[in-house]
């Protein structure tokens, strides 16, 4: 069982595509005991592919009509293919209260599928507020629990 683990990863951004140019990994990990711990910094060879902190950022800056689609390649440990849906327009409640947001329904392909909803805020922040996947070990439901705009 992991009892601890910390990971962080930094991206050097191509302001032309929105691609990523670099990226600097920095984990630690303690698993049955024993503590892992590692960096690496390295150049993107994934061209045409985004990762998690572009995937991101696309997100922010789509303002998408309803149903209008989105297909992207991401590669975070391998290669995804994410087919992406605005479905609908609410609110949608999170710890900073009701939210206005735009639901994305996504279906992410490697070998087997799964799929995911995305809440993005409808405003000018742009902010990711939920994720929900289903993934072969279950789900996993990702919230942002607090943010300060920067001034």
């Amino acid at each position: 069982m992991v009892k601890d683990a910390y990971y962080q990863l930094t991206t050097t951004i191509d302001l032309t595509t929105g691609l990523p140019l670099e990226t600097k990994t920095e984990y630690a990990v303690t698993y049955k005991g024993n503590r892992e711990k590692g960096e690496r910094q390295r150049e993107w060879r994934a061209k045409g592919q985004h990762n998690v902190h572009t995937f991101v950022g696309l997100l922010r800056a789509w303002d998408p009509a309803d149903l209008e689609r989105k297909a992207v390649e991401v590669r975070f440990g391998r290669r995804y293919h994410v087919e992406l849906v605005a479905s609908s327009r609410g609110l949608v409640k999170t710890p900073l209260g009701r939210k206005p947001a735009i639901r994305i329904d996504a279906r992410i392909e490697s070998g087997r599928g799964f799929p995911a909803v995305l809440w993005m805020s409808d405003d000018r922040n742009r902010l990711l507020l939920r994720v929900d996947v289903e993934t072969k070990y279950g789900k996993v439901s990702v919230e942002l629990i607090s943010y300060q705009r920067p001034d």
